[in-house]
């Protein structure tokens, strides 16, 4: 029984990472959420016929604060019902491995982890040779849409590839070594300075600990590490510096949305509804440095730590802290053969301070993972009884119900978004008529719904679709879209609010300051419309396009009138 539940739950873990079907339209995050929510509530059943359920303080304290984060985002509207379910499957993926007893050794456990990154890494290298396509813009990513994915992955699977270089089989070692150097250079290839870091970092960590160190030792090599730490991080900068610099100015407005809400936050969630007015804010009153030419849409603030503290606030911070405190104590007297399940959680982490490797559904079911196999060591409490199991069966069942029909939803919505482009808006809008109450809180949902009823020229609807969605989501797009709609429908101060709003928030893009310049030009403010026009003109081109060709000799002849 525990053998098929470890299955299982090792199922739903490596699901995430690399089940992504076309058929979902966020096919990267829906198709593991989905995944490890469907194989959390059949794992959930599974478990419920076993010996008895077993939960240590770990994954209670998991559970109460993903249900803490979730209930303060659902009371100020920025969570919903799927991520209550998304919350669920997590802290039950945790206690399922928690109670899988001792059946399973960590050994197995770290064959697992090296076996699946040895996976990614040879997909991430393939990938830098050209023998399949990548994600979007960048080249190499694994399974994953981005490299932070790939390399917050590689950061918590590395130690169980590094248990392996101390064993006593040749097999062993070859396997440790052969996927520890696999992983280095797919995240090399990569160029996510995150993951080199996370890598770097636990990689001396575990070495430090395998041996014993003597306190001149110890000043020794802490200064050399000190000053490798130094030059290597002043080489990672170098080395991109307009994305550091453009991190640095998204951590500094993140700091400002702090600011606003310093002890509780605004509520978890709303990072990405609340933080492009205020780099909009920012960069009108910064207009002489370079900002305006590294900002674009930003939806996370590139660090966990202060995506919690503008969500959650100093409150948020300090559990934060203590947790990670707590877990440095116990994994100070955890042994080696625990280690590696605290250098994960330490991956994880450091990967946190520069990217946001919580984003991705695998990374966050294997957090809850090691998370739960921590806590197989620390003191737990048995659960037993017919109303334990009629618990776990009911929540595993509503769990996996949920996933279903969730599946069902998502499948229908890229349905919808194919007969869309090929023409049928009545169709596609009766559709999504019928899925609106289920998927409203999903904010892509709430923009392409939007979208389509524009295209279809309800542009009044498509204002109220869009109300919601600047609830969840507010970027350029959103913006622009909103100010469309009060132009069609002749509420040209409205247009007027929003198109100034999406210049403001991304100052390198031509198409919204093009916009007001139309807006000026139709009612007869023409010399505003000169003046912009002057400013197009004379803008400086970060992404040459067709279009920006266009926009630019468009304004050449407003100019010249």
């Amino acid at each position: 029984m525990m053998r098929l539940l470890y299955f299982l739950f090792w199922l739903a873990a490596a699901g995430t990472v690399y089940f992504l079907p076309d058929a979902f339209t966020d096919r990267y995050f829906i198709s593991g959420q989905l995944w490890a929510c469907g194989l959390a509530g059949v794992a959930g059943m599974v478990l419920a016929y076993g010996k008895g359920v077993r939960c240590s303080r770990v994954v209670a304290v998991l559970g109460v604060v993903l249900l803490a984060v979730w209930g303060y985002g659902f009371g100020e509207g920025y969570l919903g019902w799927q991520a209550l379910a998304v919350c669920g499957a997590l802290w039950l993926l945790a206690l399922v491995a928690g109670s899988a007893g001792e059946e399973v050794a960590y050994r197995d456990v770290y064959f697992v982890l090296a076996l699946s990154l040895g996976v990614e890494a040879a997909i991430g290298i393939g990938q830098f040779a050209g023998l399949w396509r990548g994600g979007g813009q960048f080249r190499v990513v694994g399974t994953f849409d981005n490299p932070a994915g790939l390399a917050a992955y590689a950061a918590a699977c590395f130690p169980g590839a590094l248990y392996f270089l101390g064993v006593r089989e040749r097999w062993g070692r070859v396997l440790g070594w052969s996927v520890s150097v696999l992983a280095v250079v797919a995240v090399g290839l990569s160029e996510s300075r995150a993951g080199l870091v996370a890598l770097a970092a636990t990689g001396m960590l575990y070495v430090a600990g395998s041996r014993k160190w003597e306190w001149r030792m110890v000043r020794r090599w802490g200064a050399v590490v000190a000053v490798a730490g130094v030059l290597a991080g002043w080489g990672l900068y170098l080395w991109k510096q307009d994305s550091a610099d453009g991190r640095l100015r998204v951590w500094r407005c993140t700091a400002e949305v702090m600011a606003d809400a310093p002890v509780a936050g605004h509520a978890a969630g709303s990072v990405q509804a609340k933080y492009m007015d205020y780099q909009a804010a920012f960069l009108e009153g910064h207009p002489e440095e370079r900002w305006g030419w590294l900002a674009d849409n930003v939806k996370h603030p590139f660090n966990e730590y202060l995506k919690v503290g503008a969500e959650c606030g100093v409150m948020g911070l300090l559990a934060v802290a203590v947790g990670l405190w707590w877990l440095w104590h116990v994994g100070r007297r955890g042994g080696r053969e625990r280690r590696p399940l605290f250098l994960g959680v330490a991956g994880i982490a450091l990967c946190g301070l520069f990217s946001y490797p919580l984003n991705y559904p695998g990374v966050q079911v294997l957090l809850c993972v090691l998370l739960g196999l921590i806590g197989r060591g620390e003191k737990e409490v048995r659960w037993r009884g017919v109303g334990v199991w009629m618990g776990v069966i009911v929540a595993a069942l509503a769990l996996a119900g949920f996933a279903v029909y969730w599946g069902w939803a998502e499948v229908r919505w890229k349905q919808l978004s194919g007969e869309a482009l090929r023409g049928g808006f009545e169709e596609a809008e009766k559709g999504y008529q019928e899925l609106y109450p289920f998927l409203k809180e999903n904010a892509l949902f709430l923009y392409n719904y939007g979208a389509e009823l524009h295209h279809a020229g309800r542009w009044t609807e498509s204002r109220e679709v869009m109300e919601e969605c600047e609830k969840r989501l507010n970027d350029t797009d959103v913006q622009m879209l909103f100010g469309d709609n009060c132009e069609r429908v002749g509420d040209d101060a409205g247009a007027e609010r929003h198109f100034r709003q999406a210049a403001a928030m991304c100052p390198v893009r031509f198409v919204p300051p093009y916009r007001l310049m139309k807006l000026y030009e139709r009612t007869g403010r023409h010399k505003e419309a000169c003046l912009l026009a002057i400013e197009l003109v004379e803008k400086p081109v970060k992404v040459p396009s067709y279009t920006v060709e266009k926009i630019k000799r468009e304004c050449r002849e407003v100019a010249g009138n």
